[in-house]
């Protein structure tokens, strides 16, 4: 049987554009957007803490019922397995659960979290921390009050300064990312690796 080549053209040019069709890449404006509340640097907000997830970060319900993940701003503390990241956590929650707080917004990250200085009336909690030895001054922070409450608390060897030489949380995550050949666990200073990458 003959098939006439014009037919086999236009069936062929059919199918490519069906196929082309079919495939085709939505646009990014297509692309769901994320559906958290932009904030601004500078921004002041009220809420309440609701839950506690380490010792420097927070989930806040604000006065408008939106809920945030709230990470005190210009500080570090202690990394989970590190010594200190529990009574870290603890103290904060002694702080601040069920508290109503106000934030001041420093950042926000692309997921939707803020960094932010937390206050409870007057009292600074980011200060608060350092200068009761459950927190470092960020390694990254220009802030020279929080340097100096963090020298005064090492001198008095409150919360995590009674050790003598506590591992800073940056030195632990540059271990974790690469980890010594022989390694232990959690002991702020043998690493257990989370994974090997093989190259």
């Amino acid at each position: 049987m003959k098939i006439n080549s014009a037919f086999v053209s236009v069936v062929s040019v059919g199918v490519a554009l069906l196929i082309n069709g079919c495939s085709s890449v939505p646009e990014e404006s297509d692309q769901p957007k994320p559906s958290y509340p932009a904030v601004q640097a500078g921004q002041v907000m009220a809420g309440k803490v609701i839950g506690v997830i380490d010792g420097a970060t927070l989930k806040i319900l604000t006065s408008s019922n939106v809920d945030f993940r709230v990470r005190l701003a210009e500080i570090d503390v202690p990394e989970k397995y590190q010594a200190f990241w529990d009574k870290a956590k603890n103290a904060l929650a002694d702080k601040t659960t069920g508290k109503e707080v106000t934030l001041r917004v420093v950042r926000q990250d692309p997921y939707g979290g803020i960094d932010a200085f937390v206050y409870i009336g007057q009292r600074g909690i980011n200060m608060e921390m350092v200068a009761e030895g459950w927190a470092w001054r960020a390694q990254y922070s220009r802030i020279s009050e929080l340097a100096q409450v963090e020298n005064e608390a090492r001198k008095k060897r409150v919360g995590l300064w009674v050790d003598e030489n506590p591992m800073p949380p940056w030195e632990y995550r540059n271990q974790r990312m690469n980890p010594p050949e022989e390694h232990g666990r959690n002991d702020g200073r043998n690493i257990q690796p989370l994974f090997k990458v093989q190259w």
